[in-house]
Formats: C-alpha cells, sequence, structure tokens
C-alpha cells in the first residue's frame, strides 16, 4: 500500500513536465488544464480506493481462512484427545478384566482386540495452516502438531498390530481344536503350544506399545494446543479460538 501511494505521487509530480503538462498545482489559470486535473485526480483517486479496498477484502479473507484453518487443526486435536482418552480408558478396563477374570492366565492369552479404536490415516492439513511460519514462536506451533501427528499414527499403527496379533493367535487356538475364549478352557500350557512362542512376544510387545503410548501422547497433544492457541491469540488479538483443555480427574 505504501509503494502504491508513493508511485502514485511520483506520478503526479514528475510525470507532467516530461510530457509537457502544466502540474496540478499550477493549472489554476487554465479552465482546460484545471478540468484535465479534476479529471485525472478523480480517476486515480477512484483507482487507488478501489485497489485500497480490493487489498483489504483480500487481506480479511485471508485472516478468515486463517482463522477457519486454525480452529479446524484445534477441533482436530480435541477430537484425538478424546479418542485417545477413550483408549486409555478400553486398555486399562480390558486389563482389570484379564486380571479378575483369569487371575492365573497371562495376558497374551485372553486379552481381546481392541474394537473401540479404528486405526486410520491420521494427518493434519498443514496447507492452510502456513501462517504459522510467519514468526518463530507459531514455528513451535507446527512442530508440536507435526509430532502429535507422528506419535498418534505410531499409536495407529501399534493398535493395528496388536489386533492382527490377537487374531492370529484366536486363528491357531482354533485351528489347534481349542476355543476362541480360552481363559475358560485351554490351559496355557497348550494355548502357548499352539500360538507358538514367537507371536507371544509379539503380542506382549504390542500390547506395551498401545499402553505406553496411550500414557505418553496426552501431554504432546495438551501442549500442541497450548502453542496453537498462543499463535492464534497473537495473530487474531481479539478472537477466541476454541483449546483442548485437560479435563478434571
Amino acid at each position: 500500500m505504501r509503494l502504491f501511494i508513493a508511485s502514485l505521487a511520483i506520478l503526479l509530480l514528475g510525470l507532467p513536465p516530461l510530457l509537457g503538462v502544466p502540474p496540478f498545482y499550477l493549472a489554476s489559470g487554465s479552465t482546460y488544464w484545471s478540468e484535465f486535473w479534476r479529471t485525472a485526480l478523480a480517476t486515480l483517486v477512484g483507482a487507488g480506493a478501489a485497489f485500497a479496498a480490493n487489498l483489504y477484502l483480500q487481506d480479511r479473507a485471508r485472516r478468515r481462512d486463517h482463522y477457519a484453518a486454525g480452529n479446524f487443526a484445534m477441533a482436530t486435536l480435541g477430537q484425538t484427545y478424546i479418542d485417545l482418552r477413550t483408549l486409555r480408558t478400553g486398555v486399562h478396563e480390558e486389563l482389570r478384566r484379564c486380571n479378575t477374570a483369569a487371575p492365573g492366565r497371562p495376558t497374551w492369552m485372553i486379552f481381546r482386540p481392541v474394537l473401540f479404536f479404528q486405526p486410520s490415516d491420521f494427518r493434519f492439513d498443514f496447507k492452510p495452516l502456513t501462517f504459522l511460519f510467519e514468526d518463530t514462536p507459531s514455528i513451535e506451533a507446527f512442530q508440536a502438531l507435526h509430532r502429535v501427528q507422528w506419535e498418534q499414527r505410531d499409536l495407529f499403527g501399534h493398535v493395528e498390530t496388536l489386533n492382527s496379533r490377537l487374531g492370529k493367535k484366536n486363528d491357531r487356538l482354533e485351528e489347534a481344536g481349542h476355543a476362541r475364549e480360552p481363559e475358560s478352557v485351554v490351559t496355557v500350557r497348550d494355548a502357548a503350544l499352539a500360538a507358538g512362542g514367537r507371536l507371544i512376544i509379539e503380542i506382549e510387545q504390542a500390547l506395551e506399545n498401545v499402553i505406553h503410548g496411550c500414557e505418553n501422547n496426552e501431554s504432546p497433544i495438551l501442549e500442541a494446543s497450548r502453542l496453537l492457541y498462543l499463535a492464534m491469540k497473537d495473530r487474531f488479538p481479539d478472537s477466541r479460538p476454541i483449546r483442548v483443555e485437560q479435563p478434571p480427574e
């Protein structure tokens, strides 16, 4: 905008003498040149006003899009946080069931597949969030969002692996002539022989990874929410962006 005003001033002051036209401040004695300058100035001012208005509308639309993108990312964080807490609650409840339903049985033998948490190709759409690169503090928000994306996709992979290995274990028990609910029928020894030592280790490792992800992914989500909230308040001081917060226990 400043460049446009400077260019307009140069045009008004410097171009007329080159064309043999008296400047507007010396044209008052001539009706022709006075009319010329009134028309020229009106045209230039009108064009400048239209140009400035267009810039303003573009900037407002861009800011609106940035604000919507930030809120959408925050809403995604919120849903991710809910999904994570749901998974953690479900895993803990299943572990308690394993300990109470069959106290003498190993967890790998009776833990059931996770059905309430469906793995997906989780990702943030970072393209509308390019405004986060405009200053250093906001880049921290981008990095935090990227970390959440990476860790959640990693957790999805562990859940998928756990369900796959548990399904394979149940298939092997069934092929060996054992029931698919072995805690009430088959012995630990027979279940271990049917499943195989390698598959048992894979189940235990996948379950450990899921439990670890449930316990450690909450903090990055809350930190990403905090940084994104600060970045949006810095860019949109009068706004009230949504925020993900830890509920009381």
